[in-house]
């Protein structure tokens, strides 16, 4: 009676502790704080129907989820509303790392409390957990429920508690060691209790700053990607809401711990061959404020409004007007001709490109640069929106930037579209100069302490001061799609610069704007999608085009900086992407001094008052010194922890293991006492069986008397003479056993066994053990 209390009452703490781990888990994502008081109530709920259950058969268990079932059909509206009104509670916290839209609509009836559906939910999960205790089914079951529930917030990007994950975990773990057999109920407790204990120790001592294993990283990657297709509701944390996010208003950067790459795709293209890597932008962004990436305000526009009159995308894209203007002259023609030999005949340039299926909802269009498309879809130089389709055919201009940087330094032509052109672009290059080197003034003073920070003024400095940047990020900080998220009140620039050092394209783009803003560079901030140079050009060809899915993995954020002359070009400062073209190309006649100031670049209207500022704004001149590094005994403290800890845990669960199996020739043979039959007998033969196969003692090759004679010469199986007889009566006589005959045969096995373990060392004890004997 004594044991079977401590089964069921072991078996009550482990149903009670998987339902306050689980409900606990799961809220936690959304309510961090009240998820332990519904992870309490969902505890107290299973232990008083364990105890309700306690004595009553398996049917019984399925009385109440029955009966919560027949509530819930019986208040169908009621009760949909009120749990409408919880999931619109939750969905501010989940969708917020991926700026999901996951709000239920609300209908006419306004019923806005989410309690009952709350009370509702735990008594079910409850009912499910409690009924684990009598039945199998439901210990399937609820651990098929428990998962889903604890892993939904991973799911939505918004890690649930470690230490309620940690505490499912292990109910997880015994409920699958419970399934074996009858022997289980020592294993599963061990097991559920090392689990646990390892759990804590790991939710205690590894910092919130602990960056995962690329292993593990990869290997939820390759789970997200297997399942993401089946997905039939949403695609929740894919990499391009990640990248997406904390812009125009769209939550803020820093918010996410991690960005996920899921498979989406996002929009099928068809292309020609490229000759680098392709940019396709989907918003442009010039103003940042709060951690959040936004365009420039309208009323900013005011003092050159008239440029933006019939705006056809003109000053989104410079690069396709410039070559139209370029294309249109034969006299332009030829004198281009001189520095790129494509400029005989300007269809050279021309790349077909499409964008044949766009796969999400998204205002903007996903323009690569120097598209030769204009339409009323722009506004000031902001990214094109518009509720329509977004697929359209088109050409890319392939842009020779260094023969036309080139040719603009030199040219003297009177083409009227030319001069249209630039002194366009000279009023658009004012304003680009007067509001795209804003930095936020803590942020300047601290790029300062970085690396010393020059005033370009001259398109070679400028191209200096790009390429100094690049590689002072790709040489000081580190790439990662789990950076973690950005302290309350931290700015995301500030932190990944002087704190993380790590983080993915967001981090590198904005501070990289930044950085180039402080030389003297005019940037942006760009998302979209990118695609390297050998994707496309290997493609599949269809209709006699390159044919590509992009998905969520070419998702990107980068900078695009203002090349004076020629308008802006995507400058890549993330680690890893390979084949971008550089924004601030060699220009083709290198025979002009580089010093020489750009023409009418703003920097130099005002002459020898900048150079009298000058010497005041640099800061400086210091060799540039890598960023410190994580200290050698972090990195290696964090890996010897997670060894020592599962160490501790392989040695837990193997000594919990060795003594449940050390017990298991004490309750067979208490088995066979308590309840003296053919079946407790069997097992008896079968356990001296295992015996004499460990002894290395032969099987029945010949008669019974023989067997038993050879048996008995080895002094550990004397008895043999005295057993065999006797199991033979009880096996095959037809009668009844008598206790007083099973425990003849207990006392002769349980003598063998003596005898085999005596000689034994510790080691040899312990593999005896595991075998079962």
């Amino acid at each position: 009676m004594r044991k079977y209390l401590s089964l069921l009452i072991r078996e009550y703490v482990i149903c009670t502790v998987g339902a306050f781990g689980t409900v606990t888990a799961f809220f936690s994502s959304a309510f961090p704080l009240m998820s332990w008081a519904y992870g309490l109530v969902a505890g107290i709920f299973t232990l008083i129907l364990c105890k309700l259950y306690r004595g009553k058969n398996t049917y019984f268990s399925l009385l109440l989820p029955g009966l919560l079932i027949v509530l819930a059909a019986f208040l169908h509206h009621t009760g949909f509303q009120s749990l409408v009104s919880l999931w619109n509670s939750m969905t501010p916290a989940l969708e917020k790392p991926y700026a999901l839209d996951l709000a239920l609509t609300q209908s006419p009836r306004e019923i806005t409390s989410s309690l009952p559906a709350l009370i509702w939910c735990l008594l079910m999960t409850s009912s499910v957990f409690s009924g684990a205790s009598l039945s199998g089914f439901f210990r399937i079951f609820s651990v098929l429920l428990s998962i889903p529930l604890c892993l939904m917030g991973f799911y939505f990007g918004s890690a649930p508690a470690g230490l309620a994950l940690s505490i499912a975990a292990a109910y997880w773990l015994s409920r699958i060691f419970s399934l074996p057999g009858k022997d289980s109920p020592a294993q599963q407790g061990a097991v559920f209790t090392s689990t646990l204990l390892a759990g804590c120790l790991l939710s205690i001592l590894v910092p919130s700053s602990y960056t995962e294993p690329d292993i593990l990283s990869a290997t939820a990657q390759e789970i997200i990607t297997l399942t993401d297709p089946y997905d039939p509701i949403f695609h929740a944390g894919t990499a391009f809401s990640s990248v997406t996010s904390g812009v125009n208003g769209k939550n803020k950067l820093g918010e996410t711990d991690s960005v996920h790459y899921t498979g989406q795709v996002i929009a099928q293209i068809a292309s020609e061959d490229i000759s680098s890597r392709l940019y396709i932008r989907s918003f442009t962004a010039g103003k940042y404020k709060d951690n959040q990436w936004s365009t420039l305000p309208a009323s900013d526009y005011k003092e050159i409004e008239p440029l933006f009159t019939h705006n056809q995308g003109e000053w989104y894209d410079q690069g396709a007007w410039l070559m139209e203007v370029m294309g249109h002259s034969e006299d332009l023609s030829t004198a281009l001709y001189a520095y790129d030999p494509r400029a005989v005949d300007f269809k050279n340039f021309r790349r077909v490109f499409r964008v044949t299926s766009v796969y999400i909802q998204t205002p903007y269009y996903f323009i690569p640069y120097d598209l030769d498309i204009s339409f009323n879809g722009f506004v000031f130089d902001w990214a094109p929106q518009g509720t329509g389709p977004k697929a359209y055919n088109s050409y890319i201009m392939d842009m020779p930037s260094g023969a036309m940087i080139t040719f603009l330094r030199t040219n003297h032509s009177s083409d009227p579209y030319l001069l249209t052109y630039e002194n366009g672009e000279s009023a658009y290059r004012r304003f680009v100069y007067s509001h795209y080197l804003d930095i936020p003034e803590a942020l300047r003073s601290r790029i300062r302490t970085l690396l010393p920070v020059p005033h370009a003024r001259t398109y070679e400095e400028k191209r200096a001061w790009y390429h100094t940047v690049s590689q002072f990020l790709q040489n000081n900080y580190r790439y990662t799609t789990h950076p973690g998220r950005t302290a309350a009140g931290e700015d995301f620039i500030s932190d990944f610069l002087f704190n993380k050092k790590e983080g993915y394209c967001t981090a590198f783009a904005s501070a990289g704007v930044m950085l180039l803003r402080a030389g003297g560079v005019p940037a942006r901030y760009v998302t979209g999608l990118t695609v390297s140079t050998d994707e496309v050009n290997n493609a599949d060809i269809a209709n006699g085009f390159h044919t590509l899915d992009i998905n969520d993995h070419h998702a990107h954020a980068w900078a695009e900086v203002y090349v004076d002359d020629i308008g802006w070009r995507p400058a890549e400062l993330t680690p890893g992407y390979d084949g971008a073209a550089d924004p601030f190309p060699a220009p083709a006649d290198e025979k002009q001094s580089p010093d020489q100031p750009d023409k009418q670049s703003p920097d130099n209207q005002s002459g020898q008052q900048n150079e009298q500022q000058q010497p005041q704004n640099a800061a400086p001149e210091e060799p540039i010194h890598p960023l410190p590094s994580p200290s050698v005994l972090s990195s290696f403290l964090m890996p010897l922890l997670m060894i020592v800890v599962l160490l501790t845990l392989a040695a837990g669960a193997l000594f919990f293991i060795i003594r449940q199996r050390r017990e298991f020739a004490g309750n067979l043979f208490a088995e066979a006492l308590r309840n003296p039959s053919q079946e407790t007998l069997r097992q008896l033969v079968s356990y001296l069986h295992r015996l004499l196969l460990w002894a290395g003692l032969p099987g029945v090759t010949t008669t019974y008397e023989e067997w038993t004679s050879q048996l008995a010469k080895d002094k550990r199986f004397a008895s043999a003479t005295e057993l065999m007889p006797l199991l033979l009566k009880l096996r095959y006589s037809g009668q009844k056993i008598s206790p007083e005959d099973m425990r003849h045969v207990v006392d002769i096995l349980s003598s063998m066994r003596s005898h085999c373990l005596s000689p034994l060392r510790r080691k040899e004890r312990w593999l005896f053990y595991l075998k079962k004997l």
